[in-house]
């Protein structure tokens, strides 16, 4: 009863259920059993992680040898991926209680208790970043299936853990599946088919069903998933360029976060939000959030915290036109020429490292690089990814300017879905053009560049598309000036600075602040300082009326 009210989405009901159930079970084992599972779904689906601890050692004074079951080994690696422990732990832990499962009966208990497991273990391989750690899984999946006609966990490996190589043949089935997830109540489904669509580049069909997990955890329901929903709503974000909306998003998940204690998941909202700021030329923050993400990831074996921060810094410099350095730091990640598999962050990496080659002399290098993105086939995942495609190629040939493949990817049938990508491209070609002397032509598409990122708040990139028509003696237009006084002054502030006031506008200290936003409590102060200064306000009272208040 307990899994079919999970699958119905009541997540809080299904533990409820297993607790009555301990309390009335007769023996110890049971009694264990039931308390372990309750852990299991707490720890991955409630929000329960700070009650993990207390559930499983009721579960050892029940029945000591219940502690090595399926559930009370996944609710414990859950808690030591985010305390102090390491993936290497986690990951021995979890195998060895899969390998040694015992199937009981209750085919229903089977399919969930084991559905959590390797969920959790998805999550130690993504995050450990490592190969081995993927096959691992792989057998996993292979040699231990579950018995259901559900299985969704090949089709996730194929789409999520290694996309390049796996993707392909799922993606037919990913669409029909998406295509329906707006009737799914079982928040675990709907959590691994957006992780499906997340670097597939479908998570615009997952938009409803990912909202409505998040207010299921608003209403005190599976808040651990709604989190992991927050930052998929956040790619989504990034992504579509509704960069604000990632910011807020974010700051709502980090907030659960730091209230649940989820500090791993915590990490993936600091890196969305590292590359907005990134982004929008806020270089020191977004140098703070890498630092960050690699001091607190290195001791606990998160290589995708490290891949994480060279992609903020990457884009930081790149936006700076520092090309030495972003290409410095994409080279420390891959072999140009090889998409490694289980490595799917090199999709969102294409453009980055292609450019940085390209702007740096070393055409090679690109060139390898695309060469072997078009032989892995990936341009066929998405409309996006054949787009960075095609525009990656052009900006490895040096000699030449490939109007055709330029062309090709910015008239991108929904390019408009991709709008930094895009206006990167357009930036792009209106360089090459620029200095290949077609002046005309170049303002075409370095406005078009310019206006984007004007949008976006890309205020570094707007610059390099201004510097470019300048260069070809062609006035930029000013921006228009803000609609209102409030709008005004909210124009004042950066978008880290606008971040911080409204967290301090709702009560909360520079210490909570700090720890929501992945910054130290002086970093948050200097911005409040600035906020302060910027608005003429003393009081955070003061600062409440200035960004919601009616202007006096």
């Amino acid at each position: 009863m307990a899994y079919s009210t999970l699958r119905r989405g009541d997540a809080v009901g299904a533990i409820s259920t297993l607790l009555r159930a301990s309390e009335l079970s007769g023996s110890g084992t049971a009694k264990a059993r039931r308390l372990a599972e309750a852990a299991c779904l707490g720890a991955n689906i409630t929000g329960d992680l700070r009650n993990v601890r207390a559930l499983l050692d009721n579960a050892g004074h029940a029945d000591p040898t219940g502690l090595g079951s399926l559930a009370a080994a996944t609710a414990a690696a859950s808690r030591l991926l985010n305390g102090e422990g390491d993936v290497d732990t986690a990951h021995r832990l979890l195998l060895g209680a899969i390998n040694t499962h015992v199937w009981p009966e209750d085919g229903e208990t089977v399919e969930d208790i084991f559905r959590e497991a390797l969920n959790t273990l998805l999550l130690v391989c993504f995050y450990g970043g490592r190969p081995e750690l993927w096959r691992s899984f792989e057998e996993v999946v292979v040699r231990r299936r579950p018995r259901t006609s559900r299985r969704l966990l090949p089709l996730i490996l194929g789409t999520f853990a290694d996309p390049a190589y796996g993707a392909l043949p799922f993606l037919d089935r990913l669409d029909h599946l998406i295509s329906d997830l707006h009737q799914q109540t079982d928040p675990v489904r709907i959590f691994g088919l957006a992780l499906s669509a997340s670097y597939t580049d479908r998570l615009p069909g997952c938009r409803s069903a990912l909202r409505w997990v998040v207010d299921d955890g608003r209403d005190g329901g599976a808040v651990a998933l709604a989190i992991q929903a927050q930052f998929l709503l956040a790619n989504d974000a990034y992504a579509s360029g509704q960069w604000d909306e990632l910011l807020e998003v974010t700051a709502e998940g980090l907030g659960w976060c730091e209230t649940h204690d989820y500090r791993l998941a915590a990490s993936t909202g600091h890196f969305q939000r590292g590359l907005v700021v990134a982004a929008r030329g806020d270089a020191a923050t977004a140098r703070e959030i890498a630092d960050r993400l690699v001091s607190w990831g290195n001791p606990r074996g998160l290589g995708a915290l490290r891949v994480y921060a060279a992609q903020i810094q990457a884009l930081s410099a790149l936006g700076g036109a520092d090309f030495d350095a972003a290409h410095r730091l994409l080279r420390a990640l891959g072999t140009p020429g090889e998409v490694p598999h289980f490595a799917p962050q090199a999709l969102w990496l294409l453009l980055d490292f292609t450019e940085a080659a390209a702007r740096t002399d070393r055409h090679e290098e690109a060139a390898a690089h695309v060469a072997a993105i078009r032989k892995s086939d990936i341009p066929s995942i998405s409309p996006r990814l054949a787009m960075v495609t095609d525009a990656a190629e052009a900006m490895s040939v040096p000699d030449f300017i490939d109007h055709d493949l330029f062309e090709a990817a910015i008239a991108t049938p929904g390019a408009e879905r991709w709008p930094f990508d895009w206006a990167r491209i357009c930036l792009a070609y209106g360089e090459r053009l620029r200095r290949g002397k077609a002046g005309g032509a170049a303002r075409v598409h370095l406005e078009s560049a310019l206006g984007t990122f004007e949008r976006l708040g890309a205020a570094p990139w707007s610059a390099r598309a201004a510097d470019e028509l300048r260069a070809s003696g062609i006035p930029v237009r000013q921006l228009e000036p803000a609609g209102s006084e409030l709008l005004a002054r909210h124009a004042l502030l950066t978008p880290q600075e606008r971040v911080a006031a409204q967290l301090a506008a709702t009560g909360l200290t520079n210490k909570q602040i700090a720890a929501r936003l992945f910054l130290s409590p002086r970093t948050v102060a200097a911005h409040l300082r600035s906020v302060f200064r910027k608005l003429n306000v003393t009081s955070r009272g003061g600062l409440r009326d200035a960004l919601t208040g009616p202007v006096q």
